[in-house]
């Protein structure tokens, strides 16, 4: 570990122990959720790891949450120029979560890179930074009779237009949200049952923007909850 990481290990704002929780995935129906952020490079600790590497530094582990073992990764990096919504010479942070029954069979034998501790770490630095930029989003998948009766997603899979001999049904749809803040898009792609033990659901990955870090201060497990709260609106009780 480095210098700069080793000085890290303290935090001097008690709260900031509170924000860096791990997500706990409590959410009904979420699958994975992402937290990306831009912030200026300065001389906080996390800056100083990103300007002393060329690459991105990642720190990842294997941890307990209301969906059992989950995983999530951390990664830093150097914005290069030309990238999209923030200025070069920024610095990126990214935040991916999953249940770990979601992953490949064979993921389960592996043992995580990090500890809890050191990812950890990497959120309490994180949640110090003057962000500049947010973009967040989750991946919900929604049972059938959880759905309203009626509810836009029936109404749209209803539509079969005719091209010739040709019938369509339409399975899905991208949506910008306009008026509900802080979302801004929503996709939707209907999956009918496979097996007798199945039933039909429903697929919802829902896109959001907050506007400050501390709107978001709860990185990650604040962010599942925001979009949660986007489709639980959107989808699930569709409120007017």
């Amino acid at each position: 570990m480095s210098n700069a990481e080793n000085q890290a290990t303290h935090v001097s704002d008690p709260s900031i122990a509170f924000r860096a929780k791990l997500p706990t995935l409590s959410q009904p129906y979420i699958q994975y959720v992402r937290v990306c952020a831009c912030f200026p490079l300065s001389d906080s600790a996390l800056c100083k790891l990103i300007e002393q590497s060329d690459k991105t530094i990642a720190r990842e582990t294997r941890f307990s949450s209301a969906q059992g073992p989950a995983w999530i990764r951390v990664a830093i990096d150097r914005i290069r120029k030309g990238s999209e919504n923030c200025e070069p010479m920024h610095g990126r942070l990214q935040i991916d979560c999953k249940p770990e029954s979601l992953f490949r069979p064979s993921r389960a034998d592996e043992m995580p890179l990090n500890s809890i501790e050191e990812v950890q770490q990497f959120l309490e630095m994180f949640a110090e930074q003057n962000v500049s930029v947010n973009c967040c989003e989750a991946i919900f998948d929604i049972p059938q009779d959880k759905l309203p009766p009626r509810g836009f997603v029936e109404l749209m899979l209803e539509l079969s237009p005719s091209v010739g001999n040709a019938k369509m049904n339409l399975t899905g749809a991208t949506f910008d949200i306009q008026g509900q803040s802080p979302f801004d898009e929503l996709k939707w792609k209907w999956k009918p049952k496979r097996g007798k033990n199945e039933t039909d659901h429903l697929e919802v990955v829902i896109t959001a923007s907050p506007a400050t870090i501390n709107e978001i201060g709860g990185y990650p497990e604040v962010v599942a909850s925001i979009l949660f709260n986007g489709v639980r609106k959107l989808v699930i009780e569709q409120e007017e």
